[in-house]
């Protein structure tokens, strides 16, 4: 891990503080190239989406980093950056104040922020990847830690709260294992830190919350998880989180999660997109472009179809007669209910129409309609009419 000292260097207009141990390589091979790294030989993207792109690099002597790109969406990330500071800056700090405290956790060795601020960067973070580490899922999966693995990492996330370490997005993904552990150490560390909090150990309320959100990836196990995290803890300490107020968690949880991957088609995100042409406000997914979508709206029309019709290749198209001035005050207009419903039951019971767009004329002749566009078919990877099908849409 590290040693505490650290070095600051100006590379291209981002002032970085890097691990005094790892300033001289990176900064050899890697700060300079942070800003295209799509490009670089050694780099593989390994996640991409409106808030983060992350970056797998070979070191040249075989090492290797994570490289954390952090995104600005809009002026809330601003507001964000101004009030609680740079997100990369936020984790870079969790990152040490954990390991100094013996805390496993992913291990920052260099963070940089463009000065002067950014519209589009927020900064960079850059994680070292340890050589034995692999995701829980995994771990759990290979049966490495037998019948008692669950109970392991019970009594991990037990240490974790009584140290006064709270993850509020401690999931499946942000825990990573060991598959050989140094001696008498850890199995498992958190990473994601930038909604860690260090202080006084949560009460019952948080550690429900928390194990709740743990466990929704886990089938069943909870009185298994309970039983190992109480027996982690000291004798009398009244830390006794019961199975009702876990699963409850559980059940809040899986909830908000279904909303809020429901309500994505409505925003721009990594899937979806949302546009004004010719009129027209747009929902639609990312592998479609807009006028796809009013190509089929005008091909609808000019045919003098019905309300609904089967297009070719196993599409509909819903049409909404136009809604008065005061109506579309009110609500949306059907036409985009409809789609974000599809996209929500699509979503729940993993059967029925794919949502493929929904729009509502905001000026012009058409002004006040609106149409749905659906897909009647399983793989969304052939229904872009603009792409060559065995493109990777969707990624």
């Amino acid at each position: 891990m590290g040693t505490g000292e650290t070095t600051r260097l100006l590379v291209n207009g981002v002032e970085w503080t890097l691990e005094a141990g790892w300033g001289e390589r990176l900064g050899r091979e890697l700060l300079g190239a942070v800003a295209d790294l799509g490009s670089h030989p050694a780099a593989t993207l390994i996640k991409r989406s409106l808030q983060r792109s992350v970056f797998r690099v070979t070191l040249g002597d075989g090492g290797v980093a994570l490289v954390k790109v952090y995104h600005i969406r809009g002026w809330k990330e601003r507001v964000k950056r101004v009030v609680f500071g740079p997100k990369p800056l936020v984790e870079w700090g969790a990152s040490h104040r954990l390991l100094a405290l013996g805390v496993p956790a992913s291990h920052a060795v260099a963070v940089g922020i463009p000065t002067p601020p950014s519209a589009e960067v927020e900064g960079y973070l850059i994680v070292e990847v340890l050589p034995d580490v692999v995701s829980i899922q995994s771990y759990l999966r290979s049966g490495a830690g037998g019948e008692g693995a669950l109970g392991e990492l019970a009594g991990f996330v037990r240490r974790l709260h009584d140290g006064g370490v709270r993850h509020h997005d401690l999931h499946l993904g942000n825990i990573l294992a060991h598959t050989a552990p140094p001696m008498a150490g850890e199995r498992f560390l958190i990473i994601d830190l930038h909604r860690v909090g260090i202080g006084r150990p949560p009460g019952l309320r948080h550690r429900a919350r928390a194990i709740g959100q743990l466990l929704h990836g886990l089938p069943g196990g909870v009185e298994a998880f309970l039983g190992a995290y109480s027996a982690a803890g000291p004798p009398g300490s009244g830390m006794r989180v019961s199975v009702d107020s876990v699963v409850a968690a559980i059940e809040r949880h899986a909830a908000r999660r279904l909303r809020s991957r429901a309500k994505r088609c409505l925003v721009n995100s990594s899937e979806f997109a949302v546009e004004t042409l010719e009129g027209w406000r747009i929902w639609h997914r990312r592998e479609w472009s807009a006028r796809d979508v009013l190509a089929l709206w005008a091909q609808h029309r000019q045919a003098a179809a019905p309300a609904a019709t089967r297009l070719a290749e196993g599409f509909e198209l819903r049409q909404y007669p136009a809604r008065g001035f005061l109506a579309r005050l009110v609500a949306r207009s059907p036409g985009v209910r409809e789609y974000a419903a599809a996209h929500r039951a699509r979503i729940e019971w993993g059967s029925g129409p794919e949502a493929i767009a929904g729009a509502e004329c905001r000026r012009g002749p058409d002004r006040g309609r609106s149409f749905a566009l659906l897909a009647h078919h399983q793989d969304s990877t052939a229904c872009c009419p603009s792409r060559d099908p065995s493109s990777e849409c969707g990624l």
